[in-house]
Protein backbone atom coordinates (compact mmCIF):
# COMPACT_ATOMS: atom_id res chain seq x y z
CA UNK A 1 0.00 0.00 0.00
CA UNK A 2 1.16 3.72 -0.17
CA UNK A 3 1.50 6.77 2.44
CA UNK A 4 -0.86 9.47 2.29
CA UNK A 5 1.89 11.25 0.54
CA UNK A 6 2.14 9.37 -2.40
CA UNK A 7 -2.05 9.46 -3.10
CA UNK A 8 -2.97 11.59 -5.81
CA UNK A 9 -6.71 13.37 -4.21
CA UNK A 10 -8.33 14.41 -7.31
CA UNK A 11 -11.64 16.47 -6.14
CA UNK A 12 -14.28 17.53 -8.57
CA UNK A 13 -15.54 20.47 -6.66
CA UNK A 14 -18.45 21.65 -8.76
CA UNK A 15 -20.08 18.39 -8.17
CA UNK A 16 -18.36 17.44 -4.69
CA UNK A 17 -16.70 14.64 -6.28
CA UNK A 18 -13.35 12.78 -6.48
CA UNK A 19 -12.07 9.49 -7.96
CA UNK A 20 -8.45 7.86 -7.58
CA UNK A 21 -6.00 9.26 -10.45
CA UNK A 22 -4.50 5.67 -12.14
CA UNK A 23 -1.63 5.72 -14.71
CA UNK A 24 -3.37 6.86 -17.60
CA UNK A 25 -3.17 3.87 -20.71
CA UNK A 26 -0.83 5.48 -23.47
CA UNK A 27 2.24 7.66 -23.41
CA UNK A 28 1.63 8.45 -19.17
CA UNK A 29 1.87 4.57 -19.07
CA UNK A 30 5.18 4.26 -21.13
CA UNK A 31 6.77 6.75 -18.74
CA UNK A 32 5.80 4.81 -15.83
CA UNK A 33 7.13 1.77 -16.97
CA UNK A 34 10.16 3.55 -17.64
CA UNK A 35 10.40 4.52 -14.50
CA UNK A 36 9.24 1.06 -12.83
CA UNK A 37 11.79 -0.45 -14.88
CA UNK A 38 14.84 1.78 -14.00
CA UNK A 39 13.41 1.53 -10.18
CA UNK A 40 13.57 -2.13 -10.29
CA UNK A 41 17.35 -2.34 -12.14
CA UNK A 42 18.50 0.31 -9.24
CA UNK A 43 17.26 -2.28 -6.45
CA UNK A 44 19.10 -4.99 -8.37
CA UNK A 45 22.44 -3.02 -8.51
CA UNK A 46 22.63 -2.70 -4.74
CA UNK A 47 21.78 -6.29 -4.03
CA UNK A 48 24.24 -7.41 -0.92
CA UNK A 49 24.31 -3.71 0.43
CA UNK A 50 22.26 -1.96 3.08
CA UNK A 51 18.97 -1.29 1.39
CA UNK A 52 19.63 2.48 2.81
CA UNK A 53 21.84 2.65 0.03
CA UNK A 54 19.71 1.69 -2.89
CA UNK A 55 17.01 4.39 -2.00
CA UNK A 56 19.96 7.08 -1.51
CA UNK A 57 20.75 6.00 -5.33
CA UNK A 58 17.14 6.42 -5.90
CA UNK A 59 16.81 9.63 -4.87
CA UNK A 60 19.61 10.97 -6.31
CA UNK A 61 18.32 9.59 -9.81
CA UNK A 62 14.72 11.23 -9.17
CA UNK A 63 16.59 14.77 -8.42
CA UNK A 64 18.43 14.10 -12.07
CA UNK A 65 15.61 12.87 -14.16
CA UNK A 66 14.12 15.79 -16.15
CA UNK A 67 9.80 15.69 -16.47
CA UNK A 68 9.80 13.02 -13.82
CA UNK A 69 6.59 13.22 -11.53
CA UNK A 70 7.82 13.50 -8.45
CA UNK A 71 4.84 12.08 -6.53
CA UNK A 72 4.66 9.26 -8.58
CA UNK A 73 8.31 8.05 -9.21
CA UNK A 74 7.96 8.29 -4.58
CA UNK A 75 5.03 6.08 -4.84
CA UNK A 76 6.56 3.80 -6.80
CA UNK A 77 9.95 3.14 -5.10
CA UNK A 78 7.50 3.15 -1.74
CA UNK A 79 5.09 0.12 -3.44
CA UNK A 80 8.75 -1.38 -5.23
CA UNK A 81 10.62 -1.33 -1.95
CA UNK A 82 7.59 -2.71 0.34
CA UNK A 83 5.80 -5.30 -1.81
CA UNK A 84 8.87 -6.32 -4.21
CA UNK A 85 12.26 -6.06 -2.56
CA UNK A 86 13.44 -8.37 0.55
CA UNK A 87 15.92 -6.92 2.93
CA UNK A 88 17.62 -9.47 5.84
CA UNK A 89 19.02 -8.33 8.61
CA UNK A 90 22.86 -10.19 8.81
CA UNK A 91 24.86 -10.00 11.48
CA UNK A 92 26.86 -12.13 13.56
CA UNK A 93 25.70 -10.96 16.77
CA UNK A 94 22.29 -9.79 18.54
CA UNK A 95 22.10 -6.23 17.61
CA UNK A 96 19.68 -6.22 21.19
CA UNK A 97 22.50 -8.31 22.81
CA UNK A 98 24.98 -5.91 21.63
CA UNK A 99 23.30 -2.35 22.68
CA UNK A 100 22.40 -3.67 26.28
CA UNK A 101 26.25 -4.31 26.68
CA UNK A 102 28.01 -1.09 25.17
CA UNK A 103 25.49 1.05 26.26
CA UNK A 104 25.19 -0.32 30.31
CA UNK A 105 28.90 -0.15 29.52
CA UNK A 106 29.09 3.44 28.33
CA UNK A 107 26.84 4.81 30.63
CA UNK A 108 29.61 4.41 33.29
CA UNK A 109 32.47 5.84 31.74
CA UNK A 110 30.54 8.86 29.80
CA UNK A 111 31.19 11.19 28.26
CA UNK A 112 33.12 9.00 25.89
CA UNK A 113 35.43 10.27 23.12
CA UNK A 114 36.92 8.45 20.28
CA UNK A 115 39.85 6.92 22.35
CA UNK A 116 37.47 5.76 25.26
CA UNK A 117 34.64 4.41 22.44
CA UNK A 118 37.38 2.33 20.78
CA UNK A 119 39.01 1.21 23.90
CA UNK A 120 35.29 0.25 25.20
CA UNK A 121 34.47 -1.98 21.61
CA UNK A 122 37.47 -3.80 21.76
CA UNK A 123 37.53 -5.02 25.61
CA UNK A 124 33.96 -6.03 24.48
CA UNK A 125 35.27 -7.56 21.50
CA UNK A 126 38.03 -9.74 23.54
CA UNK A 127 35.44 -10.72 25.76
CA UNK A 128 32.87 -11.98 23.08
CA UNK A 129 35.75 -13.70 20.92
CA UNK A 130 34.91 -11.37 18.17
CA UNK A 131 36.37 -8.13 16.61
CA UNK A 132 35.36 -4.54 17.32
CA UNK A 133 34.09 -4.52 13.91
CA UNK A 134 31.66 -7.39 14.45
CA UNK A 135 30.60 -5.44 17.74
CA UNK A 136 30.52 -1.93 15.68
CA UNK A 137 28.13 -3.44 13.19
CA UNK A 138 25.62 -5.58 14.80
CA UNK A 139 25.10 -2.54 16.74
CA UNK A 140 22.19 -1.32 14.54
CA UNK A 141 22.01 -4.02 12.43
CA UNK A 142 18.46 -4.77 12.72
CA UNK A 143 17.46 -1.40 12.00
CA UNK A 144 15.31 -0.74 8.89
CA UNK A 145 18.22 0.75 6.20
CA UNK A 146 20.99 -1.26 7.81
CA UNK A 147 19.16 -4.47 6.48
CA UNK A 148 20.87 -6.06 3.28
CA UNK A 149 19.37 -6.39 -0.02
CA UNK A 150 18.72 -9.65 -0.89
CA UNK A 151 17.76 -11.39 -4.72
CA UNK A 152 14.43 -11.34 -5.54
CA UNK A 153 11.80 -12.08 -8.09
CA UNK A 154 11.88 -9.13 -10.40
CA UNK A 155 7.93 -8.57 -11.31
CA UNK A 156 7.27 -6.55 -14.75
CA UNK A 157 6.43 -2.86 -15.19
CA UNK A 158 2.71 -4.03 -15.83
CA UNK A 159 2.14 -6.04 -12.85
CA UNK A 160 3.59 -3.13 -10.86
CA UNK A 161 1.80 -0.39 -12.37
CA UNK A 162 -1.56 -2.60 -12.21
CA UNK A 163 -0.46 -2.79 -7.98
CA UNK A 164 -0.02 0.82 -8.15
CA UNK A 165 -3.36 1.71 -9.82
CA UNK A 166 -4.83 -0.17 -6.57
CA UNK A 167 -2.96 0.75 -3.99
CA UNK A 168 -4.14 4.40 -5.53
CA UNK A 169 -7.39 3.84 -5.02
CA UNK A 170 -7.10 2.16 -1.72
CA UNK A 171 -5.16 5.31 -0.67
CA UNK A 172 -8.77 7.29 -1.46
CA UNK A 173 -10.16 5.65 2.27
CA UNK A 174 -8.12 6.98 4.30
CA UNK A 175 -10.06 10.05 4.00
CA UNK A 176 -13.44 8.26 4.23
CA UNK A 177 -15.80 8.97 6.63
CA UNK A 178 -18.05 5.68 5.49
CA UNK A 179 -18.46 2.88 3.28
CA UNK A 180 -21.29 1.64 2.33
CA UNK A 181 -20.91 -1.71 -0.74
CA UNK A 182 -24.00 -2.67 -1.94
CA UNK A 183 -24.04 -6.92 -3.57
CA UNK A 184 -26.52 -8.05 -5.96
CA UNK A 185 -26.63 -11.15 -7.81
CA UNK A 186 -23.46 -12.39 -6.26
CA UNK A 187 -22.42 -16.11 -5.59
CA UNK A 188 -22.84 -17.11 -1.80
CA UNK A 189 -19.14 -18.30 -1.74
CA UNK A 190 -18.08 -14.59 -3.15
CA UNK A 191 -20.13 -12.93 -0.70
CA UNK A 192 -18.98 -15.00 2.31
CA UNK A 193 -15.23 -14.54 0.88
CA UNK A 194 -15.83 -10.72 1.30
CA UNK A 195 -17.49 -11.20 5.21
CA UNK A 196 -14.11 -13.10 5.93
CA UNK A 197 -12.04 -10.14 5.10
CA UNK A 198 -14.53 -7.92 7.01
CA UNK A 199 -13.93 -9.88 10.08
CA UNK A 200 -10.34 -10.36 9.44
CA UNK A 201 -9.86 -6.68 9.33
CA UNK A 202 -12.06 -6.04 12.47
CA UNK A 203 -14.33 -3.82 10.55
CA UNK A 204 -17.24 -1.77 12.32
CA UNK A 205 -19.92 -2.71 9.98
CA UNK A 206 -23.54 -2.80 9.66
CA UNK A 207 -25.57 -5.59 7.29
CA UNK A 208 -29.40 -5.51 5.80
CA UNK A 209 -30.63 -7.36 2.84
CA UNK A 210 -31.20 -11.24 2.03
CA UNK A 211 -30.10 -13.95 -0.89
CA UNK A 212 -32.88 -12.96 -2.59
CA UNK A 213 -32.69 -8.67 -3.01
CA UNK A 214 -28.63 -8.63 -2.19
CA UNK A 215 -26.64 -6.86 0.99
CA UNK A 216 -25.93 -3.60 1.75
CA UNK A 217 -22.61 -3.74 3.91
CA UNK A 218 -22.37 -0.14 5.57
CA UNK A 219 -18.50 0.26 6.83
CA UNK A 220 -17.50 2.83 9.33
CA UNK A 221 -14.59 5.13 8.20
CA UNK A 222 -11.47 6.51 10.00
CA UNK A 223 -12.93 10.09 9.61
CA UNK A 224 -15.97 8.56 11.59
CA UNK A 225 -14.01 7.41 14.90
CA UNK A 226 -13.70 9.74 17.62
CA UNK A 227 -10.10 10.39 16.89
CA UNK A 228 -8.89 9.85 13.08
CA UNK A 229 -7.15 6.54 13.11
CA UNK A 230 -4.38 5.78 10.30
CA UNK A 231 -4.12 2.31 10.97
CA UNK A 232 -7.86 1.85 10.64
CA UNK A 233 -7.90 3.39 7.76
CA UNK A 234 -5.21 1.25 6.63
CA UNK A 235 -6.98 -1.68 7.30
CA UNK A 236 -10.51 -0.39 5.43
CA UNK A 237 -8.19 -0.09 2.61
CA UNK A 238 -7.26 -3.71 2.66
CA UNK A 239 -10.96 -5.06 1.75
CA UNK A 240 -10.86 -3.07 -1.45
CA UNK A 241 -8.51 -5.90 -3.01
CA UNK A 242 -11.40 -8.51 -2.18
CA UNK A 243 -13.90 -6.51 -4.55
CA UNK A 244 -12.02 -7.62 -8.26
CA UNK A 245 -12.62 -11.15 -6.81
CA UNK A 246 -16.80 -10.74 -6.20
CA UNK A 247 -18.94 -10.18 -9.51
CA UNK A 248 -22.02 -7.61 -8.72
CA UNK A 249 -20.98 -4.95 -6.38
CA UNK A 250 -21.05 -0.67 -6.53
CA UNK A 251 -19.93 1.35 -3.62
CA UNK A 252 -20.32 4.76 -2.38
CA UNK A 253 -17.59 6.09 -0.19
CA UNK A 254 -17.95 9.13 1.87
CA UNK A 255 -14.89 11.41 2.10
CA UNK A 256 -13.34 14.05 4.12
CA UNK A 257 -10.05 15.93 3.04
CA UNK A 258 -9.41 19.52 4.29
CA UNK A 259 -12.44 20.43 5.87
CA UNK A 260 -14.69 19.35 2.50
CA UNK A 261 -16.47 16.51 1.66
CA UNK A 262 -16.65 14.72 -1.24
CA UNK A 263 -18.36 11.56 -2.83
CA UNK A 264 -16.44 8.28 -4.37
CA UNK A 265 -18.49 6.11 -6.29
CA UNK A 266 -17.29 2.92 -7.99
CA UNK A 267 -18.40 -0.20 -9.82
CA UNK A 268 -16.19 -3.55 -11.04
CA UNK A 269 -16.05 -1.31 -14.90
CA UNK A 270 -14.64 1.87 -13.20
CA UNK A 271 -12.63 -0.13 -10.57
CA UNK A 272 -8.79 -1.83 -11.18
CA UNK A 273 -9.11 -5.32 -12.18
CA UNK A 274 -6.33 -6.19 -10.75
CA UNK A 275 -5.73 -8.00 -7.28
CA UNK A 276 -3.30 -9.63 -5.26
CA UNK A 277 -5.80 -11.12 -3.09
CA UNK A 278 -6.15 -14.97 -3.48
CA UNK A 279 -9.65 -15.79 -5.27
CA UNK A 280 -12.38 -17.05 -3.22
CA UNK A 281 -12.90 -21.01 -3.21
CA UNK A 282 -16.27 -22.64 -3.16
CA UNK A 283 -15.44 -24.27 0.32
CA UNK A 284 -13.43 -22.72 2.92
CA UNK A 285 -11.84 -25.93 4.42
CA UNK A 286 -11.43 -29.64 3.77
CA UNK A 287 -13.78 -30.40 6.85
CA UNK A 288 -16.63 -28.44 4.30
CA UNK A 289 -15.75 -30.39 1.04
CA UNK A 290 -16.16 -33.44 3.12
CA UNK A 291 -19.20 -33.08 4.44
CA UNK A 292 -20.22 -31.81 1.21
CA UNK A 293 -19.25 -35.09 -0.81
CA UNK A 294 -20.95 -36.96 2.25
CA UNK A 295 -24.17 -35.51 2.24
CA UNK A 296 -24.07 -35.98 -1.52
CA UNK A 297 -23.93 -39.42 -0.78
CA UNK A 298 -27.32 -39.50 1.48
CA UNK A 299 -30.80 -40.93 0.65
CA UNK A 300 -32.90 -37.82 2.27
CA UNK A 301 -35.25 -35.48 1.38
CA UNK A 302 -32.77 -32.17 2.36
CA UNK A 303 -30.97 -30.61 -0.10
CA UNK A 304 -27.93 -29.32 0.76
CA UNK A 305 -27.83 -25.69 -0.95
CA UNK A 306 -25.14 -23.32 -0.93
CA UNK A 307 -26.64 -20.51 -0.46
CA UNK A 308 -26.19 -17.52 1.11
CA UNK A 309 -27.50 -16.94 4.90
CA UNK A 310 -26.31 -13.58 6.81
CA UNK A 311 -27.32 -13.94 10.83
CA UNK A 312 -27.19 -10.72 11.53
CA UNK A 313 -25.95 -10.56 15.86
CA UNK A 314 -25.60 -7.06 16.01
CA UNK A 315 -21.72 -5.96 16.22
CA UNK A 316 -20.62 -9.36 13.93
CA UNK A 317 -22.60 -11.38 11.59
CA UNK A 318 -22.96 -15.41 11.68
CA UNK A 319 -22.29 -16.86 8.13
CA UNK A 320 -23.14 -20.57 7.77
CA UNK A 321 -21.38 -22.99 5.57
CA UNK A 322 -24.57 -24.58 4.67
CA UNK A 323 -28.53 -24.31 4.40
CA UNK A 324 -30.10 -27.83 4.49
CA UNK A 325 -33.67 -27.49 2.99
CA UNK A 326 -36.61 -29.40 3.02
CA UNK A 327 -40.05 -28.60 1.91
CA UNK A 328 -41.97 -30.82 3.76
CA UNK A 329 -40.39 -30.13 7.31
CA UNK A 330 -40.85 -28.08 9.70
CA UNK A 331 -38.67 -25.83 10.45
CA UNK A 332 -38.19 -26.45 6.06
CA UNK A 333 -34.55 -24.43 6.28
CA UNK A 334 -31.90 -24.93 8.57
CA UNK A 335 -28.31 -23.23 8.36
CA UNK A 336 -25.12 -25.19 9.58
CA UNK A 337 -22.21 -23.74 10.95
CA UNK A 338 -18.93 -25.98 11.34
CA UNK A 339 -16.39 -24.49 13.65
CA UNK A 340 -12.64 -25.29 13.51
CA UNK A 341 -11.33 -23.07 16.08
CA UNK A 342 -13.30 -21.95 19.43
CA UNK A 343 -12.61 -20.31 22.79
CA UNK A 344 -14.43 -18.17 25.24
CA UNK A 345 -13.52 -14.76 24.14
CA UNK A 346 -14.83 -15.86 20.25
CA UNK A 347 -17.97 -17.34 22.42
CA UNK A 348 -18.58 -13.85 24.37
CA UNK A 349 -18.18 -11.61 20.90
CA UNK A 350 -20.02 -13.99 18.56
CA UNK A 351 -22.26 -17.17 19.43
CA UNK A 352 -23.21 -15.66 22.81
CA UNK A 353 -25.38 -12.87 20.81
CA UNK A 354 -27.81 -15.97 19.98
CA UNK A 355 -29.22 -16.05 23.26
CA UNK A 356 -30.85 -12.21 23.04
CA UNK A 357 -31.03 -12.05 19.22
CA UNK A 358 -33.99 -13.64 16.59
CA UNK A 359 -32.43 -16.28 14.85
CA UNK A 360 -33.54 -18.94 12.46
CA UNK A 361 -32.68 -22.91 12.70
CA UNK A 362 -29.24 -23.74 13.24
CA UNK A 363 -26.89 -26.32 14.25
CA UNK A 364 -22.90 -26.10 14.94
CA UNK A 365 -20.71 -28.52 14.39
CA UNK A 366 -17.44 -28.07 16.68
CA UNK A 367 -14.51 -30.20 16.75
CA UNK A 368 -14.26 -32.56 19.65
CA UNK A 369 -10.74 -30.31 20.28
CA UNK A 370 -12.71 -27.78 22.37
CA UNK A 371 -15.08 -30.23 24.56
CA UNK A 372 -14.13 -28.14 27.08
CA UNK A 373 -16.03 -25.85 26.28
CA UNK A 374 -19.31 -27.95 26.24
CA UNK A 375 -20.53 -26.41 29.37
CA UNK A 376 -20.90 -22.97 27.50
CA UNK A 377 -21.83 -24.33 24.34
CA UNK A 378 -25.21 -26.14 26.69
CA UNK A 379 -26.39 -22.62 26.88
CA UNK A 380 -27.21 -22.11 23.18
CA UNK A 381 -30.73 -22.70 21.65
CA UNK A 382 -29.36 -24.71 19.30
CA UNK A 383 -28.22 -28.23 18.82
CA UNK A 384 -24.14 -29.05 18.94
CA UNK A 385 -23.27 -32.06 16.26
CA UNK A 386 -19.52 -32.90 17.68
CA UNK A 387 -16.88 -33.96 15.32
CA UNK A 388 -13.19 -35.34 15.30
CA UNK A 389 -11.74 -35.34 11.56
CA UNK A 390 -14.88 -34.73 9.18
CA UNK A 391 -18.51 -33.59 10.25
CA UNK A 392 -20.81 -36.84 9.97
CA UNK A 393 -23.67 -36.74 7.84
CA UNK A 394 -25.80 -39.07 9.40
CA UNK A 395 -25.39 -37.12 12.72
CA UNK A 396 -26.41 -33.46 11.24
CA UNK A 397 -29.30 -35.26 9.83
CA UNK A 398 -30.40 -37.05 12.74
CA UNK A 399 -30.16 -33.65 14.73
CA UNK A 400 -33.03 -32.80 11.72
CA UNK A 401 -35.32 -34.29 12.67
CA UNK A 402 -34.92 -33.84 16.62
CA UNK A 403 -35.37 -29.70 16.03
CA UNK A 404 -38.75 -29.06 17.68
CA UNK A 405 -40.73 -26.86 15.33
CA UNK A 406 -41.07 -24.39 17.22
CA UNK A 407 -37.52 -23.21 15.98
CA UNK A 408 -38.93 -22.89 12.63
CA UNK A 409 -38.21 -19.64 10.14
Amino acid sequence: MLRKPHIFFNPFYAGGTVRPRLVAPGPETKQAARDVRLILETFAQYIGQPQSEAYKALNTLRQQKVGVEDKRWQGLVHLIGKEYIDAEMQSPLSPQEVRKEVFERAAVLHPLNLESRSHLLLQIASEWGCTPAEIEHSLYADLADRKILQSFEVPTPEAVLSRYNLAQAQGLLYWARRLTITLRRTEPFQVKYLFKHIKRLRLMHDVRGNPELGYEISLDGPISLHRASTHYGADLAQLLPALPHIQDWSFSASLEHKGKSFTWTSSPSQFPSYSHYLPPNNYDSPVELAFANAWAKLDTPWSMLRELEVIDLGSTVLIPDFVLENPTANPSRVSLEIVGYFNQAYFERKYSKLLRSPHPALILAISRKFREFAPLLEQLPCPVVWYSTEVSARSVLQVLGQLPQSEAI
